[in-house]
């Protein structure tokens, strides 16, 4: 059905959208639709699919991959993993101590404070206060006045 086999697997292949929408565009034009018809199913403009069916011609399928793929993180899955499990061992951690220890152990300064924030939380800590609960609460209390309210509430 398709004059290119490599383009029917590659769409069958379940690319990102952005990249789908450009093969689309492509085999829709071979198949021998007329642009208005595609501008108005892909939602795209007639320079796209000229482009990107020259693109296709002299290229071939790769063109239609994106060519950005994000930087890499500074921490591994491990090492976040093992600041995690740092974080279980103190007591009340600040954003400083972890600071040191990221910088210590793995070598790497943050630029921003959100990431030191980001890893606080996602240990179940807060940022403003770096303890899991509130240390003055008295959770014997805070039952008795819940007793309270639902005897006093009219039903």
């Amino acid at each position: 059905m398709v004059s290119d086999s490599s383009l029917a697997e590659f769409i069958a292949s379940n690319p990102d959208a952005r990249e789908l929408k450009r093969a689309l565009a492509v085999q829709m034009t071979l198949l021998g639709f007329k642009q208005r018809a595609i501008q108005s199913v892909l939602g795209v403009t007639s320079s796209f699919i000229r482009t990107w069916k020259k693109r296709y011609l002299a290229e071939g399928v790769c063109c239609f991959r994106l060519g950005y793929k994000g930087s890499q993180p500074y921490l591994s899955v491990d090492q976040r993993t093992q600041i995690k499990g740092w974080l279980a061992t103190q007591s009340s951690p600040s954003v400083a101590a972890l600071a040191a220890y990221i910088r210590r152990r793995f070598g790497v300064v943050f630029r921003s404070s959100q990431r030191y924030y980001d890893l606080l939380s996602q240990a179940h800590y807060s940022w403003k206060k770096t303890q899991p609960q509130q240390p003055k609460a008295n959770r014997q209390q805070a039952l008795d006045t819940r007793e309270d309210i639902k005897k006093t509430r009219p039903t």
